[in-house]
C-alpha cells in the first residue's frame, strides 16, 4: 500500500502558499480577459477574438473548478441571453 509522503510544515506552507497565488493571478487574469469583452453578448458560433475569448475563460473555468453547479453559479461569464432580451 502506498501513502501520500508527508511534507514538512514548511514545504506545506509553501505549497498552500504557492497554489493562493496561482488562483490570484488566474482569477486577475480571466478578468482582464473578460474586460475586454461588449456586454450586449458575443455570438458563440462565430470564430471572432470575443468568442474565443469566452471559451478560453469557461476552459480555465472547467479546469479550476470541478462541480459543474458550482462553476456555473460562480462564472465571471453569463451564457444566458442579454438582460434587455430575456
Amino acid at each position: 500500500m502506498t501513502r501520500p509522503k508527508r511534507k514538512s510544515a514548511s514545504k506545506r506552507k509553501f505549497y498552500k502558499n504557492l497554489i493562493h497565488n496561482c488562483l490570484v493571478q488566474t482569477y486577475r487574469r480571466m478578468e482582464d480577459m473578460v474586460s475586454t469583452l461588449p456586454m450586449d453578448g458575443v455570438d458563440l458560433d462565430k470564430d471572432t477574438k470575443d468568442s474565443r475569448t469566452i471559451k478560453n475563460v469557461i476552459a480555465i473555468e472547467q479546469e479550476w473548478i470541478l462541480d459543474p453547479d458550482l462553476r456555473e453559479e460562480i462564472s465571471l461569464i453569463d451564457l444566458g441571453p442579454p438582460p434587455d432580451k430575456a
